[in-house]
């Protein structure tokens, strides 16, 4: 059985330190003249190729029973892997302070329980977006690929190859970037099975040019790899 090393870290500090309550940091209880400083980690996994971690602290000071004061510093990191041209992927990653929140608290009602407390205490206060994000150099579009309805016009029953023409021409020639055309990829099936590995696709969706769009249905007409 391999034995378990505990160490632990002694902090000799002029005052007295108490683990808060578990639970919301707008619903942490104070007392008169007391200061909660809370520290929480808050980690992140959207997908393999996203994560970070959230590194709140909150400091509370109670002015009175009924009143007390909030303040929120929300730091820490993320990374990320975006595609670049040609499949090369670039490693994004965020770091150091982000936003801040400031707000009080005030308690119209309250009923003490052993072990709960019933609390209406409304809450008011600030957000100042003061984080910097080193991504923000990073482009994004949205592309679009069909259209449905067009001046109010249902258009599912056209041919694909006619709603595709009518969304180049009616739709986004009135518009710009960030919003582009999605063209149709002209080459071979191996070749454009072996680019989504390299591009990092999701993968593809073949469509018949004379399919119309069947809300709901599963034709056979468009085939996704």
């Amino acid at each position: 059985m391999n034995s378990l090393r505990r160490w632990s870290l002694v902090l000799f500090l002029s005052f007295n330190a108490f683990g808060s309550a578990i639970t919301f940091v707008t619903a942490l209880p104070v007392a008169t003249e007391q200061i909660v400083v809370r520290f929480n980690a808050q980690p992140i996994f959207q997908t393999s190729d996203y994560f970070g971690v959230n590194l709140p602290i909150s400091i509370v000071y109670g002015y009175n029973p009924r009143l007390a004061f909030f303040t929120t510093l929300n730091q820490g990191f993320s990374a990320e892997n975006l595609a670049g041209p040609g499949g090369a992927i670039a490693r994004v990653s965020t770091a150091g302070a982000s936003d801040t929140l400031f707000f009080l608290r005030y308690t119209l009602f309250r009923r003490d329980r052993p072990g709960s407390i019933f609390r209406i205490a409304p809450l008011a206060g600030a957000f100042f977006p003061a984080g910097r994000n080193d991504s923000s150099s990073v482009p994004i579009f949205y592309y679009t690929f069909d259209a449905l309805m067009i001046s109010g016009k249902d258009i599912r029953s056209e041919p694909l190859k006619k709603r595709r023409e009518l969304l180049r021409t009616k739709i986004l020639s009135l518009l710009k970037d960030p919003i582009r055309y999605s063209p149709t990829l002209d080459s071979t099936l191996n070749d454009l099975i072996q680019s989504v590995p390299q591009q990092r696709f999701e993968g593809l969706i073949a469509k018949r040019c004379d399919s119309i769009y069947e809300s709901g249905q599963r034709s056979g007409a468009w085939l996704k790899t």
